[in-house]
């Protein structure tokens, strides 16, 4: 737990102006990791991997609903759950695709499968009702995939990369009732790209363009859209200079 899920005084989400109760008395959660990975190198910068892994978690935080009535039930609070485990499997990529004297262009990327279990607490069991007990942990997303690809121009000294990420639907918050069920924050994909440019080795220029396919942010809860609206692409424009 952080500074916003352990602090006692109210503030508010800034996605959703849903009002944030912290709890004080939150516990530090303790992981134990087993991992087993299988790895390839082949030629100079190249390689792949196959990794599976198997974590398994004390006093999880999760993003829950509050012990209230009346306005405060529709906030967000933090609560320990009893135990999770997390089994997964990740495929893990680097290769040098292109590389001469003046150009070079990489390719990197990885996909992950998770499966996920939660033991809820009494007091979860209490508000969400014992058909949740062994859902998916909340903020776990059962796919998870990343993609980059890099183009460098050595003679000007030009960077440009481009960044996919995606993310699998994943659960917000939980609610009150096993009928009602949680909210899920529907999986989408997000597209950025650099840009970088050096000038006589001390003056750096970065262009930074964020989700360029702005693709909408939205919450179902029992297969119903309640919430959806859009982030915006944003632009990003710095000057650096090196001592």
């Amino acid at each position: 737990p952080g500074l916003i899920e352990r602090s006692a005084s109210q503030s508010y989400d800034p996605s959703t102006d849903d009002p944030i109760f912290g709890t004080p008395d939150l516990l530090v959660s303790e992981i134990d990791n087993l991992d087993l990975r299988l790895e390839y190198y082949f030629g100079d910068s190249n390689s792949v991997s196959l990794a599976m892994f198997n974590k398994e978690i004390s006093n999880p935080v999760e993003r829950a609903i509050p012990d209230a009535s009346g306005s405060a039930a529709d906030g967000i609070t933090f609560r320990n759950q009893e135990s999770a485990e997390l089994d997964g499997i990740e495929f893990d990529f680097n290769t040098l695709v292109f590389d001469r004297d003046d150009h070079s262009i990489f390719v990197n990327g990885n996909i992950t499968y998770i499966d996920s279990a939660v033991t809820l607490g009494a007091k979860s069991l209490q508000l969400e009702g014992a058909g949740s007990d062994g859902r998916q942990l909340q903020g776990q997303s059962e796919y998870l995939a990343n993609l980059q690809i890099g183009y460098d121009h050595y003679p000007s000294d030009q960077k440009v990369t481009l960044l996919v990420n995606h993310f699998d639907d994943r659960i917000f918050r939980t609610a009150r009732g096993a009928a009602l069920g949680p909210v899920v924050e529907v999986g989408r994909t997000i597209v950025d790209i650099n840009y970088e440019k050096t000038f006589s080795d001390q003056w750096t220029i970065k262009l930074k363009l964020k989700n360029l396919t702005d693709e909408p942010v939205s919450y179902t809860q029992n297969a119903n859209t309640i919430e959806t609206y859009e982030v915006g692409t944003s632009i990003g424009l710095s000057l650096d200079y090196r001592l």
